[in-house]
């Protein structure tokens, strides 16, 4: 009886662990979308000399079907300033990342305190060339 009794104590310990590694899968594959899609945006801001404000709404919306959040919860921040050819341009996104750790309430971890947040900040020289 003892045996059993350790041996599924042990098994739904390996579990968490299972789930663990499941969960890390899924939040490395919306980071690396989360990182195509503002590695995509940076190169429109490069030829357009900045990221303008219908891009910024594009670049949350496609971050957004990644990321279980709003597009509300979504930091864009870019120079407004058109930048011409050779200025740097910078651009930094935050974006809020829930259920970092799968089994949380396993470890008394509450939903509130299983979040983080995402920063991406790039710089990129401009090639826009004003006519």
């Amino acid at each position: 009886m003892k045996n059993l009794i350790t041996t599924i104590a042990s098994v739904m310990i390996m579990m968490v662990f299972l789930l663990q590694f499941i969960n890390n899968q899924v939040l490395h594959n919306k980071i690396m979308n989360i990182d195509r899609s503002v590695n995509c945006f940076k190169e429109i801001a490069k030829q357009e000399g900045r990221l303008s404000d219908i891009r910024e709404e594009e670049l949350k919306t496609m971050i957004s079907k990644y990321v279980d959040c709003d597009e509300s919860e979504i930091a864009v921040m870019a120079d407004d300033k058109v930048r011409g050819r050779g200025e740097i341009i910078n651009l930094k996104v935050e974006i809020p990342l829930k259920n970092l750790i799968a089994a949380n309430e396993v470890f008394g971890i509450d939903d509130d305190s299983n979040s983080g947040i995402y920063c991406c900040n790039l710089y990129t020289t401009s090639e826009y060339v004003a006519r």
